[in-house]
């Protein structure tokens, strides 16, 4: 056999074996890969990280601060990883202390995020695009609408929206103002309610990898007060998470 030859079936067969090699791993990737809820886009099998967000709509906010909350759920909706979830919750007019579920899906990854050996980028962004990013763009119309309700129960909701699933990241955006007739921070009562039974197996069962609040400083609350309730929530908190952060919204 000729050299030339012999090159050539060696060119011929490492081509070949790339070749396997690809259809091998695209092979694998359809036999291992997860199988997802349509509905959410979840993973059925457990495991996929969580950033919960709970929007405290108790109280109106004005245009600045509407904006801020706009850029804060993009930028988190921009980093979260393949398969993460965004659950976001309203505490609205209704009062009510099992706080309304406005959206609750996970990122299906967008066309930056696939891996080009055996996903399209262009399909895949265009399902991120179509079943993840439009949804919550149109549900930002009302999640951004300020509103107003006759009591706050902050900590019942907080409390409400990790009953079930990871509790990894929990963002909170509030003026942080309790108002229930079991705790108020317009009335006394800040310290009794740390003895209450159920409040001491609520902090000891919460646990957050990271916890991060965006205060809405109202000029309607009284320095004395808003310093009280801070310093309320940041106790409280700090017992939940390793990782607590204070921003102003």
């Amino acid at each position: 056999m000729k050299k030339s030859d012999r090159q050539g079936w060696i060119i011929i067969g490492i081509v070949g074996s790339i070749f396997a090699l690809i259809s091998a791993l695209a092979v694998y990737a359809g036999v291992t890969r997860e199988k997802y809820d349509p509905s959410t886009l979840c993973p059925f099998e457990a495991g996929y990280p969580v950033v919960r967000i709970l929007i405290d709509k108790t109280d109106p906010w004005d245009a600045q601060r509407s904006a801020r909350l706009e850029k804060i759920i993009r930028q988190i909706k921009d980093n979260l990883d393949v398969s993460e979830r965004l659950a976001i919750s309203v505490l609205d007019e209704s009062g009510s202390e099992v706080p309304t579920p406005v959206f609750d899906m996970c990122n299906p990854g967008r066309g930056d995020q696939a891996n080009p050996l055996y996903k399209n980028p262009r399909r895949v962004h265009k399902k991120f695009e179509d079943q993840f990013d439009l949804p919550l763009e149109q549900m930002l119309v009302d999640i951004l609408r300020p509103g107003t309700a006759p009591r706050s129960p902050i900590l019942e909701a907080v409390w409400n929206i990790t009953l079930s699933g990871r509790m990894d990241r929990l963002v909170i955006v509030s003026d942080l103002m309790q108002n229930t007739k079991r705790l108020s921070f317009y009335r006394n009562g800040l310290s009794s309610i740390q003895e209450d039974d159920e409040y001491k197996a609520h902090v000891q069962a919460i646990q957050y990898r990271s916890i991060t609040v965006y205060y809405i400083n109202r000029d309607s609350i009284s320095p004395k007060r808003k310093d009280q309730a801070i310093a309320f929530w940041k106790q409280h908190l700090n017992q939940m998470t390793p990782e607590l952060i204070f921003n102003w919204l």
